[in-house]
């Protein structure tokens, strides 16, 4: 299917049949930045192993505290 014959689709539904699309594809752009997220604080918290910081939170806690400074 085409962009263009996606486009037909949506804007043939219903009001409330496109806000349910837009809420569906809304959660993969969450997704995806949470994804994105998680990866970025592993790679970080991956240099700080080679470079020699064991600390003795758990990655748990640590992510915890990367996400209320966000």
């Amino acid at each position: 299917m085409s962009v263009e014959e996606i486009k037909r689709e949506i804007a043939s539904l219903s009001a409330d049949d496109k806000k349910q699309v837009a809420d569906f594809l809304s959660q993969f752009s969450r997704e995806e930045a949470a994804d994105a997220d998680l990866e970025a604080f592993l790679q970080r918290r991956l240099a700080q192993a080679r470079a020699g910081d064991f600390s003795n939170q758990s990655v748990s806690e640590i992510w915890q505290e990367v996400r209320a400074a966000r």
